[in-house]
């Protein structure tokens, strides 16, 4: 194993350790201040901070979108700004073992959007994987009671994560289309506009009182969090994932952010939490379906890399 591949499994694992102690952080700073301010805190702080990095590697032609302002805006704000809001929005009713599975189900998800969209059926052990992972966050969810699940408050924050984890994914396969940008390039022009529209929308709300604007006493008292949230949860976090990817390649980094529920689990569990084994049993089924259906892709992959046999003279 070489220094390189070495390394790159080092950063995704810190990476991915980062993503999964986001979550308990963020539940535990909603005593003190809104999503909002938390977004703003993250895009915000992450966005002048990566300005200079940026400007380093990749100069200053590369801050220039092509002509495809509008369609980059777009994808940020959807794929960035809203993912990010309706996953802490969620968050704020539901419970972070419940938003870490469903967050997990992304790589489900992008399959299944790539069936109704492109027709691409996934093989039938990739569906198997599929129902799998949804059977063990079912698991999670209603923590084998399933009177908990039809709790209004916790199954709207579910909703909510799903539907910003479907944002997500939307932003990663349209990622394809700038395949000619570096990754740090769609990162960084992707979320300026996003974090522009969380600043606009925070101003909005917090003007016209639909969220309370949060005050000083209030940040302070969570400023441990939100520096969490924003220097290791978005650009820490970023940096080290896209170092891993160009070292490990997609799929070994893949199976790596596999890990975040049980980092989260772990944060939780450190935080006074106990689970139920309907729970744990449920969680372990999403880890191990979602790590089977990447042995899956990466045997397939191998065949499809094996040249063809030369006809014999």
């Amino acid at each position: 194993m070489s220094i390189s591949f070495t390394r790159g499994v080092l950063f995704g694992l810190v990476a991915v350790t980062l993503w999964g102690a986001q979550l308990p952080m963020a539940k535990a700073a909603f005593a003190q201040v809104d999503l909002m301010a938390i977004n703003v805190a993250r895009y915000g702080v992450a966005a002048i901070v990566l300005t200079p990095i940026f400007l380093l590697r990749e100069g200053r032609v590369a801050l220039g979108y092509e002509g495809r302002f509008w369609h980059t805006a777009f994808v940020g704000v959807v794929g960035m700004a809203l993912s990010a809001l309706l996953v802490f929005w969620g968050l704020s009713y539901t419970l972070p073992e419940n938003a870490v599975v469903i967050l997990a189900l992304q790589p489900s998800l992008a399959a299944i959007a790539g069936w109704l969209l492109h027709g691409r059926r996934p093989p039938v052990g990739t569906q198997l994987c599929i129902a799998i992972a949804f059977a063990g966050v079912i698991m999670v969810v209603t923590k084998g009671a399933p009177t908990i699940a039809l709790s209004p408050r916790e199954l709207l924050g579910d909703l909510l994560v799903l539907l910003g984890a479907c944002c997500w994914v939307g932003y990663t396969l349209a990622a394809g289309s700038f395949g000619h940008w570096t990754a740090m390039r769609f990162t960084y022009l992707t979320m300026l506009p996003a974090a522009a529209f969380i600043l606009v929308l925070a101003i909005v709300a917090w003007l016209s009182r639909l969220s309370d604007a949060p005050t000083a006493a209030a940040l302070w008292s969570v400023a441990p969090q939100l520096t969490f949230l924003s220097l290791a949860g978005v650009v820490a976090a970023m940096l080290l994932w896209n170092a891993a990817n160009q070292r490990i390649g997609g799929l070994n980094s893949t199976l790596l952010l596999n890990l975040m529920p049980v980092v989260t689990f772990a944060v939780r569990f450190l935080q006074g939490q106990r689970f139920s084994a309907i729970e744990v049993l449920g969680a372990l089924l999403v880890v191990g379906a979602l790590v089977a259906n990447n042995l899956l892709a990466r045997h397939d992959q191998s065949h499809r890399d094996v040249p063809a046999p030369k006809a014999e003279p």
